[in-house]
C-alpha cells in the first residue's frame, strides 16, 4: 500500500512538473540597428509559426540555387518571404 501511494504520488508531481508555459515576453517588440550588417533588426517575444512547406518548382537555368523561404518580420507581425532561384 505505501509502494502505491508513493507511486501515485510521484505520478501526479511529475504531471503537476510537466506543464510548460511559452509565453511572450512582457517588453513586446524591441527593434533595434545592427552596424555590422548596415539594417534594422527587430525582436520579439513571439516565435515565429512554422515553415510553409514549399514546393521547389523546376530548375529555370543551369547553375542555379534554390533559397528557401523563411519568416521576416513586416507590419509588427511575421510575414512569410517565398523562396526563390539565384544564379
Amino acid at each position: 500500500m505505501r509502494h502505491l501511494k508513493l507511486s501515485l504520488a510521484a505520478a501526479t508531481a511529475a504531471l503537476a512538473l510537466s506543464a510548460c508555459v511559452i509565453a511572450p515576453y512582457p517588453g513586446g517588440r524591441v527593434v533595434y540597428n545592427d552596424s555590422a550588417y548596415d539594417q534594422e533588426l527587430a525582436v520579439t517575444g513571439v516565435a515565429p509559426p512554422p515553415p510553409y512547406a514549399e514546393v521547389v518548382p523546376v530548375v529555370p537555368f543551369a547553375g542555379a540555387v534554390w533559397l528557401g523561404g523563411y519568416w521576416g518580420w513586416s507590419g509588427g507581425r511575421h510575414a512569410w518571404v517565398g523562396g526563390h532561384w539565384e544564379r
